[in-house]
């Protein structure tokens, strides 16, 4: 979609070409949608979507540790650096009975 290359191009212009200027991308939570983009599987080339979008603006991407698979995706077609950080532990707080 071409609203969403813009939205890139405006992240990356500075204020005086029209954008906002950002020194970094910072990308939070897993299944991002710019490592997914066409181009090759391992890497990029410079006919590779998430490296025409990205340029050379730094990509942070804070990663839960749970999913290392999809961090190295983002590590390596995404240019991301990766941070992560762990899933916080969770249990069942079951129903009240009137609440049932």
């Amino acid at each position: 979609h071409p609203q969403y290359c813009a939205a890139y191009e405006w992240v990356k212009k500075s204020v005086d070409d029209g954008g906002i200027g950002a020194q970094a991308i910072i990308h939070l939570g897993m299944h991002g949608t710019v490592e997914w983009l066409p181009g090759l599987p391992l890497g990029n080339d410079r006919r590779s979507w998430p490296d025409s979008l990205l340029g050379a603006i730094p990509n942070i991407y804070l990663y839960a540790t749970n999913n290392p698979s999809e961090s190295i995706l983002a590590k390596r077609r995404g240019y991301g650096t990766i941070v992560s950080y762990n899933v916080p532990p969770y249990g069942r707080a079951g129903l009240y009975l009137d609440l049932a």
